[in-house]
């Protein structure tokens, strides 16, 4: 059973980048209840920033999904 409380989650898929102004990372934002369970089937609408740097494109997985990679929105679904 899921917890109430629902919280973003970010997974970095490395710890640091180069300061070259070429380096990127990939950066999993997860919906997870207070004990950390992954909410799956929720569809809120995420919007992005970063300073210091630029979003090169947002996903969630889905293959189906016809919205725009190059955004700074992503709904989950």
């Amino acid at each position: 059973m899921l917890g109430k409380e629902k919280h973003l989650r970010a997974e970095p898929h490395k710890n640091a980048l180069n300061a070259d102004g070429l380096d990127a990372a990939v950066v999993d934002i997860r919906l997870v209840d207070e004990n950390g369970t992954l909410w799956q089937d929720d569809s809120s609408l995420l919007s992005f920033a970063v300073e210091n740097g630029m979003i090169l494109g947002v996903g969630n997985g889905d293959p189906n999904c016809h919205e725009a990679d190059i955004a700074d929105l992503r709904t989950r679904e």
